[in-house]
């Protein structure tokens, strides 16, 4: 299981039938249909770190290892966040590089995922939340290693800077 941001804190429940949208399960679930929704975060650079947060979670690697000709960086001296544009286009493919209070660099990518709740005959329900990252796959022949160190190192990370235990 893992926690779920809901759009504006509203989900199906079962104890009002699911708002008739899902199917209640054993009278205390909603088994609903799901499609995953990608956009683009930012239009230009955001005015904020703290404004780019709240909204972009999806990490990236460095885009100079990934194809150092392709993108293009340009640093908001105000914000202190780079724009890496891929090939002169602002869109979903632009990454933003800042560093933290703890002089962590970071890269995330211009892009939102919203997983929109839909009804057993794929309609859409209004409900949403934000995608869940991970690194390991739900299918065991799937999982690696590598994923498993991945995905522990990223909650060692969370314990060691995080404000309330570090």
């Amino acid at each position: 299981w893992f926690k779920v941001y809901w759009e504006d804190s509203t989900y199906p429940l079962a104890t009002n039938g699911c708002d008739g949208a899902c199917d209640v399960i054993n009278g205390d679930a909603c088994l609903c249909g799901t499609s995953v929704m990608r956009s683009r975060g930012y239009r230009v650079t955001p005015s904020s770190i703290e404004e780019m947060t709240e909204r972009l979670f999806i990490g990236s690697f460095d885009p100079l290892i990934m194809d150092p000709d392709a993108y293009l960086p340009t640093t908001d001296p105000t914000s202190g966040i780079t724009s890496h544009v891929k090939n002169g286009v602002f869109d979903s493919t632009t990454i933003f590089e800042y560093s933290d209070d703890k002089g962590r660099r970071f890269f995330v990518k211009n892009v939102v995922e919203n997983v929109q709740v839909r009804t057993l005959g794929n309609l859409n329900t209004g409900y949403s939340f934000r995608n869940a990252p991970q690194f390991m796959s739900f299918v065991p022949a799937e999982s690696t290693l590598r994923d498993a160190q991945y995905e522990t190192d990223a909650t060692l990370d969370h314990y060691f800077y995080h404000d309330n235990t570090a």
